[in-house]
């Protein structure tokens, strides 16, 4: 997708795309991104007695995880443009001092100067306008408060360990002949490529298609925030059930979903059927079923 065509990105859509998933969804990115919502709100210190915000928050995972931190003396406020995903989240989060609202990140429902914590758990990248996002994060954020965005990475940032990194991914390459490893989301995103026509529409936000790691930097610190700085926490998460793992691509990779969505149905269902066999034939040799997962973050804080 060039970034002409991520022009036309739709938010509204790419939302909407969300809304036919199911509670397994909510399984899925606790399997992939319990630890990601975990390391999140650690880095945003999160504290008793805090008013937090969670933009973009899907099934409430980073809602639930940051409640935990804040206490019934604080206050967690989930937003999302998707219903669907809102309603799941309300029927799993029991904390009274959690509520959810359906709202666009570019356009808070909130007065200014409301929350200690601002953060998204990986859902910056689907925010088209990146600096008119920021913009409302700070507006609503306390004097002195934290903020914290990321989007998914799986990858390390530092030198010697994204060294390390591609030297895992060499070996496994080589290993390939006896004991084959499958990756998500790329081993569904070639089924594709067997069954499915091409997407007519951008499931990328422009910004996201260049360099995502320094534009977020610099957006955040031209934002306003001050004591700027990236994180990244990232690990390979191993499926042993082939269904699962097949579902989780088509949860989490929006061109996947889309693309199953908007296809011929007897075409997604020959899509989903070559990725579970691929996935048994590899267990049967002895092989794995990994989906690199972990998130990019920026920390900043408004000045007091």
């Amino acid at each position: 997708m060039d970034r002409e065509a991520a022009e036309k990105f739709d938010r509204a859509a790419d939302a909407m795309s969300y809304d036919s998933l199911d509670e397994r969804y909510m399984h899925l990115v606790q399997k992939l991104g319990g630890t990601s919502a975990d390391y999140i709100c650690d880095l945003a210190e999160i504290g008793p007695g805090d008013h937090v915000l969670d933009l973009g928050t899907g099934t409430g995972l980073g809602v639930r995880t940051a409640a935990r931190r804040t206490g019934s003396t604080g206050r967690v406020v989930g937003l999302d443009l998707s219903p669907g995903l809102i309603e799941v989240a309300k029927r799993h989060t029991e904390s009274e001092w959690c509520e959810y609202v359906v709202g666009d990140a570019e356009d808070l429902p909130f007065e200014a100067e409301t929350f200690d914590v601002v953060f998204t758990y990986c859902a910056v990248a689907h925010f088209p306008r990146l600096d008119v996002a920021l913009s409302q994060m700070r507006r609503v954020l306390k004097p002195g408060g934290r903020v914290v965005v990321s989007f998914v990475h799986t990858r390390p940032i530092e030198r010697r360990s994204l060294a390390l990194h591609y030297a895992r991914r060499v070996v496994q390459k080589l290993l390939e002949p006896i004991r084959p490893t499958l990756f998500a989301p790329a081993t569904a995103l070639a089924a594709c490529d067997h069954h499915l026509p091409e997407l007519d529409e951008p499931v990328h936000t422009p910004w996201s298609l260049g360099d995502r790691t320094h534009i977020l930097l610099d957006a955040v610190a031209e934002a306003g925030f001050v004591d700027v700085r990236p994180r990244v926490e990232h690990r390979d998460v191993e499926f042993d059930d082939p269904d699962e793992f097949l579902e989780a691509q088509e949860a989490i990779a929006s061109e996947v979903r889309v693309r199953m969505q908007q296809g011929d149905r007897s075409a997604a269902e020959r899509t989903r059927a070559e990725v579970v066999e691929r996935a048994r034939t590899a267990l049967r040799s002895g092989g794995r079923l990994i989906y690199p997962f972990g998130a990019y973050c920026v920390f900043g804080r408004k000045p007091a």
